[in-house]
């Protein structure tokens, strides 16, 4: 989740905890039926979309 939150250039405190996991899970839960040559390619894809888990600032 650092890792997203450096990505999308915010706080890790506005990274979505749920929704991140979530994610993650997806990535080990089905992608490990492929090869696993292929897990750095799936977890980059992860953090190219982490600006879809940053949460609004609060008020």
């Amino acid at each position: 989740m650092k890792h997203m939150a450096q990505r999308a250039k915010v706080s890790p405190l506005r990274t979505s905890f749920h929704i991140a996991s979530i994610g993650i899970l997806n990535i080990l839960r089905f992608d490990s039926l492929d090869s696993a040559g292929n897990l750095p390619k799936h977890l980059e894809s992860l953090l190219e979309k982490s600006k879809r888990y940053v949460l609004p600032e609060r008020e």
